[in-house]
């Protein structure tokens, strides 16, 4: 066998998300693959599936080791440096949260982003510092998912509570 193989590109190739390995080997003409065993350069992580996962905590390079082994007992390997890019780690910053009056949402991570998709309850906005209004008091979960400009993924979840609004009263 002659082993090779590649890596999908981001947002598949991203830290702390599932990276897809493509075996390319050719197939035999005078024989049949039989098994593969992937070396990630991981902690000891392994696998013996044709084309495997694996999720990198850290971004940066790795060694990468495919052995093949045929049906009549013939084995190769090859070792290719792969490239594992930063995922964003959003930070969600916003303005005094009161019922009934607009805040403004912002990012605050310092990341270069392409895209953004912030939830809050059933409403969704996709600008990089939306305004919303919560209309009544208590806590309320703001999620938000950011892609990098590199096209890796990242999300975070942040509760705003929002009091109750004060209520004026005087007498003269």
């Amino acid at each position: 066998p002659v082993p090779d193989f590649n890596i999908d590109l981001p947002p598949f190739s991203c830290s702390g998300s599932l990276t897809k390995f493509n075996d390319l080997t050719p197939v035999l003409t005078d024989s049949n693959l039989e098994s593969w065993l992937w070396n990630f350069n991981d902690q000891g992580a392994v696998s013996t599936n044709q084309n495997p996962t694996h999720t990198y905590a850290s971004s940066g390079e790795y060694e990468v080791t495919l052995t093949v082994n045929s049906d009549q007992g013939c084995t190769a390997s090859t070792n290719k440096i792969i490239t594992i890019a930063e995922s964003p780690k959003p930070i969600i910053e916003n303005t005094t949260a009161c019922a009934a009056v607009g805040i403004t949402l912002s990012e605050s991570s310092g990341i270069n982003a392409s895209s953004w998709q912030w939830q809050i309850g059933n409403q969704y906005y996709f600008t990089a510092n939306p305004d919303h209004v919560f209309e009544e008091p208590g806590t309320h979960l703001i999620s938000l998912v950011m892609t990098a400009g590199n096209g890796c993924v990242g999300s975070t979840n942040q509760q705003v509570f929002v009091p109750q609004p004060l209520v004026l009263d005087f007498t003269s």
